[in-house]
């Protein structure tokens, strides 16, 4: 079985495809799916639409860090530049809000329309970013969707939020259960269940952001941000805005239906995009957002039980998608899957005795409202190498999020085998695509497998060299590609960019452009370029008791980081950790983690030591702070 069926006409910017296979040789049948939403700018309409107004919120760290510099510019005023770009490129009737967070958040702008007195009342209250204490994450967040209302005025709004911050959360709630689950509270309770609001975070530095990225994977559907290149700091910052800006369709609910007894096959169609769902009740996805020229793609593994004769020409699934347009008005498709099991070879073989009579036969989409002149032969090789080229995404992205976990516990060896295996399997997988398919359908997947060759071996580059940043590197790719979504510049090998609409490289340098005139506008005298500090605990890795206060784990964490050392979860005999940091108390009640350093001869310490390091600058003598 290669089937594909489509709905979406000139009206829609959406359009929905499903494609499918069918699995040999597995008993019970199994049946692959594909969902593709495709979001395209219609050529008849492109002239007389002007897009919804964005509304949106930008919420900047502003802890004492931020005030670290960056060559001779410090990160609170490359995130003012950034923000005054974000001020220019805003059309009159967007709004736009501004919140700074240290140890609370502040309000620095109420949401305000854009026209000229809003753009200047938003210039004036960048210029009041400054570098204060510790950085409460969560607060900054919330205060932000406390910004959003629900008026008249702003019903048609496209809203979006970008956060910004250079370190760990260590004020505040800290863990992204609770950060999620505060977050959606305040939005239910305030906006009701209908309220679409994409988050995306941005970091720098050289800290392990695992709360960002889970936050942004669970609150947005945004590839996840951190970046490694200062030359383009402030552009890069843009891209979040810029998907905002051109996103056609938002707020897009898919929901599958097993039908006729079929059920489906949840492990495999797991994402962070899913819902709800069962093998035996309706699964639903939601994406917040798709931009122009861009597409999201959603698994489907459905399980047959009846004899394949009883189930031929039934309904084995619904796809219904509700979304709202570019003028926000709610729209939605719907279809339906027929079970047809059918080998290419014999496709091709009936294309080709109809092609010599006179019965040129082409075959409709699922949906027969809609006509499609192509061979059935073609939608069976699509079908075929969509799938093929999905299941190539997938398993590189399983095999970057493996290799980047493996690495961080300094599993190195296990980590590079999670690459080799997968590069491997995606040769193979090419050839024997390659078999059985011919023309554009061949291309088609051959070009994702390279790009997916491509990255793995980027990762093996970075594992084999073991650079510090290799975790945030990897991670950040899996992110893109888990959400088919361009992220910063120098992640991926070269000058790629996987899932970059086209515009979108232009309208980059057109906001360098803007970056460059507003340096020169504010004139700021260039700061004298400080002495780095000493790295204390350069490639020292460190762990710290969870017995400590909360406040207490992240100052001496953020300290490590700063003086080049780097926190690690747990003490293990394998890796090189150097030394724990606790508690007399802890260390008396014989922990697991002070009897791991003790059998391994790692030095236990008391934070008194990090404190007396760091003002000493070297590490002194552990004799002195062991805890014995």
């Amino acid at each position: 079985m290669a089937v594909k069926g489509s709905v979406g006409d000139s009206r829609d910017p959406l359009t929905l495809n499903c494609y499918c296979t069918v699995v040999k040789d597995q008993s019970p049948l199994q049946v692959k799916s594909l969902i593709e939403l495709t979001a395209e700018e219609q050529e008849t309409a492109s002239s007389n639409k002007t897009r919804v107004p964005l509304r949106f919120v930008a919420v900047i760290d502003e802890s004492g860090s931020m005030a670290s510099t960056i060559g001779n510019e410090t990160l609170i005023y490359k995130m003012k530049i950034f923000a005054r770009v974000m001020v220019r490129k805003m059309k009159a009737e967007d709004m736009l809000g501004i919140v700074g967070f240290d140890s609370d958040a502040r309000v620095l702008l109420p949401i305000t329309q854009m026209d000229k007195d809003g753009k200047k009342a938003a210039m004036d209250s960048i210029e009041s970013l400054s570098a204060k204490t510790f950085t409460n994450l969560c607060e900054g967040i919330l205060t932000g969707v406390k910004l959003f209302d629900t008026t008249e005025k702003c019903a048609h709004c496209r809203n979006g939020m970008v956060v910004f911050t250079d370190g760990i959360a260590n004020q505040g709630i800290t863990d992204a259960d609770g950060i999620v689950s505060a977050f959606n509270s305040i939005a239910h309770q305030t906006f009701g269940s209908n309220f679409c609001l994409p988050i995306s975070t941005l970091t720098i530095g050289d800290y392990k952001p695992d709360l960002l990225l889970e936050i942004s994977q669970r609150l947005g559907s945004d590839a996840f941000f951190w970046i490694s290149d200062m030359n383009t700091f402030e552009t890069d910052m843009m891209i979040p805005f810029y998907l905002r800006e051109t996103s056609l369709v938002s707020d897009v609910h898919v929901t599958l239906h097993a039908l006729n007894g079929a059920t489906f096959d949840i492990k495999k169609m797991t994402t962070d995009r899913m819902v709800t769902g069962t093998e035996k009740t309706p699964v639903e996805y939601h994406i917040h957002d798709i931009s122009a020229s861009m597409a999201k793609h959603l698994p489907c593994y459905i399980i047959i039980y009846d004899k394949e004769k009883k189930m031929k020409n039934k309904p084995i699934l619904e796809v219904h998608v509700t979304y709202r347009d570019y003028n926000n008005v709610p729209r939605e498709l719907r279809i339906t899957i027929v079970f047809i099991n059918v080998t290419l070879a014999e496709l091709r073989k009936k294309f080709k005795q109809q092609t010599n009579s006179s019965d040129k036969a082409v075959i409709a989409y699922m949906d027969s409202s809609v006509p499609m002149a192509i061979t059935e032969v073609t939608r069976a090789e699509t079908a075929v190498a969509k799938i093929a080229q999905e299941e190539c995404r997938t398993i590189t992205l399983q095999a970057i999020n493996n290799a980047a976990d493996y690495f961080d516990l300094d599993e190195i060896v296990m980590s590079k085998d999670a690459i080799k295996e997968t590069t491997d399997y995606i040769v193979q997988r090419k050839t024997e695509v390659n078999t059985v398919l011919s023309g554009e359908s061949a291309v088609l997947m051959c070009e994702r497998a390279d790009t997916m060759i491509e990255a793995l071996d980027h990762c093996l580059t970075i594992i084999e060299a073991g650079r510090s940043e290799g975790w945030q590197t990897m991670k950040t790719m899996a992110s893109s590609l888990a959400n088919e979504s361009p992220t910063v510049g120098k992640i991926f090998p070269g000058k790629a960019r996987p899932f970059a609409p086209p515009g979108m490289e232009a309208e980059l340098e057109d906001y360098q452009k803007i970056v460059d005139q507003q340096k020169q506008q504010l004139q700021v005298p260039q700061k004298p370029v400080p002495p780095p500090k000493p790295k204390t605990f350069k490639d020292r890795h460190v762990a710290v008791s969870e017995k400590l206060s909360k406040a207490s784990q992240e100052k001496i964490k953020e300290l490590i980081i700063e003086h080049g050392g780097k926190p690690v979860p747990f003490v293990k005999k394998k890796a090189a950790y150097n030394m724990l940091v606790c508690s007399r108390a802890e260390f008396n009640d014989k922990s697991v983690k002070v009897r791991d350093a003790l059998e391994n001869q790692i030095p236990i310490v008391s934070e008194e030591y990090i404190h007396e390091s760091i003002k000493q600058e070297k590490m002194l003598d552990f004799r002195d702070y062991r805890l014995i």
